[in-house]
């Protein structure tokens, strides 16, 4: 049998019911709670016309009411990880790290100084790579990617060079022609005499090389015809 489609249990509609349209969660955390990607949820809620409490289908307010804060506080304080939190709380992580920057328990994100952007600028002159700086400046990958285009636009860098000409394409050597007995490659032909010589049935030669046992037959026939010929030539 297949795999049933997702969201098919009732027991599991009618969770989804109450926490959309009553709780207000959204499809990510719905998702996370029941073990589905939130893309089935919202399509299920499309399907049933499950909204927000407010009749919308996207929540527009703060993921963080102040009850599900003190439950992330009371979570981060009892030493438990982002990622577990998360799990329990039925959010991704990054929504979890949002929480915990309002409650003050996580560094909020900080305005470049100039010092790191000197140190991004020389640090790229060292050859030092992205992954690397955004290690030494605890900063993200793709911010230091962004400052190092920057540094390389006020250097002039070409960060991407212009292709070299192609050499010409070589011909390409032509195969030689197949050779065709009766319409049928003369390798399979060959192959059909040799196993009808070994006192297979025509059938079982047909299916053996694949070939309608008419087509085989008249192949066959040319095959020995063109013996003939060299024979007595």
């Amino acid at each position: 049998m297949g795999r049933p489609h997702a969201l098919s249990d009732p027991a599991d509609l009618e969770r989804v019911r109450r926490w959309r349209c009553l709780d207000g969660l959204s499809c990510r955390e719905i998702g996370a709670r029941i073990g589905v990607s939130y893309q089935t949820v919202y399509r299920r809620c499309r399907i049933e016309g499950w909204t927000l409490p407010d009749g919308t289908t996207r929540r527009r307010t703060t993921k963080w009411q102040p009850k599900r804060l003190a439950q992330l506080r009371l979570l981060h304080e009892s030493g438990l990880k982002r990622a577990k939190i998360a799990q329990v709380m039925g959010v991704d992580p990054t929504t979890v790290t949002r929480g915990l920057r309002l409650l003050g328990l996580a560094p909020k994100l900080t305005e470049w100084t100039d010092r790191e952007r000197d140190l991004v600028a020389c640090l790229r002159a060292k050859g030092w790579s992205a992954e690397r700086i955004a290690n030494r400046l605890k900063r993200t990958y793709h911010s230091v990617k962004v400052h190092m285009a920057m540094v390389d636009d006020r250097a002039g860098v070409v960060r991407k060079a212009a292709p070299e000409a192609k050499p010409a394409p070589q011909p390409k050597r032509q195969a030689p022609p197949v050779q065709r007995i009766g319409g049928i490659d003369a390798m399979i032909v060959r192959r059909a005499r040799f196993l009808a010589g070994k006192g297979w049935k025509l059938p079982d030669v047909a299916r053996q090389v694949r070939v309608e046992p008419k087509v085989l037959e008249a192949a066959l026939r040319e095959f020995a015809r063109r013996e003939r010929e060299e024979a007595m030539a």
